[in-house]
């Protein structure tokens, strides 16, 4: 009698695990989920992983089973928050790369206190410039370059790094107060926001 390869086994494993899912209520589909990864990781330990989400299971998505028999793949069961903690974190960038007309200026994030949307352009303030940086560049292209846990945007003109905000206040309109003794608006569309962004900084 011919002996099973280690893939071949799991192949089996993965296509017994659908065709048996399909036809168990939900109410034990965690309990053979189980059962299957512990018979699958002593198959096969060495072999490449897919990550399959529980939740999508619960929903019986069984399509993820055929695609790891299809590609010889072993499968490990983790829940929505594990499966964002197996991602490959990418490094977070700490500076920014400006293209200007002399050059390309490297500016560090915690260096930028502020930006300000001028039309088609924009001006970077910094703790190390007297005068803003200015680029041929729209604000809305930088947005999404800046971490949002450490900037924030209380306007459509105005992008603001939070360690630099000294106070709210909501005399005469709503404004934020930068250390540099700057006010900057708050649109009645962000307040909510914005007051909810900055509660831990001032």
């Amino acid at each position: 009698m011919k002996r099973e390869t280690t893939n071949e086994m799991v192949n089996k494993q993965l296509l017994d695990g659908q065709m048996l899912l399909k036809k168990l209520p939900d109410a034990q589909l965690f309990k053979k989920i189980n059962e299957l990864k512990k018979q699958i990781y002593s198959l096969n330990k060495q072999a490449p992983i897919i990550f399959v989400n529980i939740d999508l299971l619960n929903r019986k998505s069984i399509e993820l089973f055929q695609l790891a028999k299809d590609n010889q793949l072993s499968v490990v069961f983790v829940n929505e928050e594990s499966m964002l903690e197996q991602q490959v974190k990418k490094p977070t960038p700490s500076s920014i790369h400006l293209h200007l007309e002399t050059g390309i200026q490297i500016i560090p994030f915690d260096d930028i206190i502020r930006l300000r949307a001028n039309s088609n352009y924009t001006a970077f303030y910094t703790i190390h410039h007297t005068r803003p940086i200015i680029t041929s560049k729209p604000l809305k292209f930088y947005v999404n370059q800046f971490n949002p846990s450490q900037f924030i945007r209380p306007h459509r003109s105005h992008l603001i790094n939070k360690k630099f905000i000294k106070a709210y206040c909501n005399e005469n309109g709503h404004h934020l107060i930068l250390k540099n003794r700057e006010s900057i608006e708050i649109s009645r569309r962000k307040l909510k926001e914005t007051l909810k962004q900055i509660t831990s900084y001032i």
